[in-house]
């Protein structure tokens, strides 16, 4: 079970996103956790990409690293500026 989930099953909302291809969560200006990661684009001190299943999520910053790489589930550390789906 991914982090999210819980998070969603508290707000009733599991049924309504499980078509999503991924999900982002953001705390703050300090983490994103992404879930439906397939695999990653692209990896800098100021830009990482991921690519889900039908869409590529780029999250920007500054000393970003990532902090948890798993089946499906990424996290990422640093100062978040902003987050790109393309």
């Amino acid at each position: 079970m991914a982090f999210g989930d819980n998070l969603l099953a508290c707000l009733g909302l599991k049924n309504e996103l499980s078509g999503c291809p991924f999900r982002i969560t953001v705390f703050g200006e300090e983490g994103v956790v992404i879930g439906g990661v397939k695999k990653i684009s692209k990896i800098s001190d100021e830009e990482i990409a991921f690519l889900t299943s039908r869409k590529t999520v780029s999250v920007s910053g500054k000393n970003l690293k990532i902090t948890s790489y798993g089946e499906k589930e990424s996290a990422i550390s640093g100062v978040i500026e902003g987050i790109k789906i393309t």
